[in-house]
C-alpha cells in the first residue's frame, strides 16, 4: 500500500512540473493579469485557416473523400465570412490582425504536435512549409497590415514569436477565431490565459469537425479560459 501511494505521488509531482514547464516555455515573464477586456489594446487572432483543413483538395478534404474522415468541411467553411467580418472592423480600428498558422518539414521532424495521431498523414504532406496546403486560404488574406506567425504546435503561443509580437505591439486582450474549437482554437486561448492575456472567444468564429466537438470546445472555454461573445457583440465592443 505504502509502495502504491510514493508511486502515486511521484506520478502526481510528475504531471505538476510537465503542466509548469508548457505553461512557461518560451515565454516572457507573464504581464500584469488582465481581468475585463481592453479593447483599445486587444488583436484577432485567427488559427489555423489553412488550406489543408478548410479547402476542398486539402488534406481534410482528401481524407474525407477516402472516408477516413466524416464530411464537416461545410460547417468549418461557414465561419470565413464572420472571420472577415471582425477582420474588417479591427483594422478599421486601427487593431491588429495576426493569423497564427502551422508549418512544419515534410518528414514531420521539427512537428511540436502528436503528427503521429493524424490519420495517413504519412501518405500525404499535411501542413508542409512551403506547400498550398499550408498557406492562409484566399478569402481571408493576410492583407496588407497584417501578421502572420507560423508555428510547430496546436498552441500558437507554444515556442513561436507569437506573445513576442503581441508584447510589442502592447496587447493584452485577445478576440480567438478559427479552428478547431475543441483543440488548436482552445489550445491557443489556454495559452493566452496562461501568459496574462484576456480571451475572447467567438463562438460563432471558431468551428469543430462536429456540433457536438463544438459545443464542448466552448463550454470548456466558458468555464475556464474566456469570455464567449459573438461575432456582433465583438464589434459592438470596438465601438
Amino acid at each position: 500500500m505504502k509502495k502504491r501511494y510514493f508511486k502515486g505521488v511521484v506520478v502526481a509531482m510528475i504531471i505538476v512540473v510537465l503542466a509548469l514547464v508548457s505553461a512557461t516555455s518560451g515565454c516572457a515573464p507573464a504581464p500584469s493579469r488582465v481581468t475585463e477586456p481592453d479593447m483599445g489594446n486587444s488583436a484577432l487572432l485567427i488559427i489555423h485557416m489553412q488550406n489543408d483543413v478548410v479547402k476542398e483538395g486539402g488534406f481534410v478534404d482528401w481524407l474525407v473523400k477516402e472516408g477516413v474522415s466524416p464530411p464537416h468541411l461545410e460547417g468549418i467553411r461557414a465561419i470565413i465570412p464572420n472571420i472577415n467580418k471582425l477582420a474588417a472592423a479591427m483594422r478599421e480600428a486601427g487593431r491588429p490582425v495576426v493569423f497564427g498558422n502551422v508549418g512544419v518539414k515534410a518528414d514531420y521532424s521539427d512537428a511540436l504536435y502528436p503528427y503521429w495521431k493524424v490519420p495517413r498523414v504519412m501518405e500525404r504532406p499535411f501542413f508542409v512549409e512551403g506547400t498550398w496546403g499550408a498557406e492562409t486560404v484566399e478569402e481571408l488574406g493576410p492583407q496588407s497590415g497584417d501578421y502572420l506567425v507560423i508555428g510547430k504546435s496546436w498552441n500558437c503561443f507554444y515556442r513561436s514569436e507569437l506573445d513576442k509580437l503581441l508584447r510589442k505591439l502592447k496587447v493584452n486582450t485577445v478576440i480567438v477565431t478559427g479552428i478547431h474549437t475543441d483543440a488548436c482554437a482552445l489550445l491557443t486561448a489556454n495559452g493566452a490565459i496562461e501568459r496574462g492575456y484576456y480571451v475572447i472567444y467567438v463562438i460563432d468564429g471558431t468551428a469543430a469537425l462536429h456540433e457536438d466537438d463544438h459545443t464542448c470546445g466552448i463550454i470548456a472555454v466558458g468555464k475556464a479560459i474566456g469570455e464567449l461573445k459573438g461575432t456582433d457583440q465583438v464589434i459592438e465592443m470596438l465601438e
